[in-house]
C-alpha cells in the first residue's frame, strides 16, 4: 500500500492544479485562435458579398 505524507499529497494536489491550469489557458488559446480565424472569414465573405452588389 502507498504511504503518502501529507506534504507530498499537498505537492501531488499543487502540481494536478498547476497542469489543470495549463489546460485551461491552453484551451481558451485555442478558442480564442478559432474564433479569430472565423472572423477573418466572415469579414472575407462580407467584403466579397459587397463588391458582387456593386457590380451592376
Amino acid at each position: 500500500m502507498l504511504n503518502i505524507g501529507a506534504g507530498e499529497l499537498l505537492l501531488l494536489l499543487l502540481v494536478f492544479a498547476v497542469l489543470l491550469g495549463s489546460l485551461s489557458i491552453l484551451v481558451r488559446a485555442t478558442r480564442r485562435a478559432r474564433d479569430a480565424g472565423e472572423s477573418a472569414r466572415l469579414r472575407e465573405l462580407e467584403a466579397r458579398l459587397r463588391e458582387l452588389e456593386k457590380r451592376p
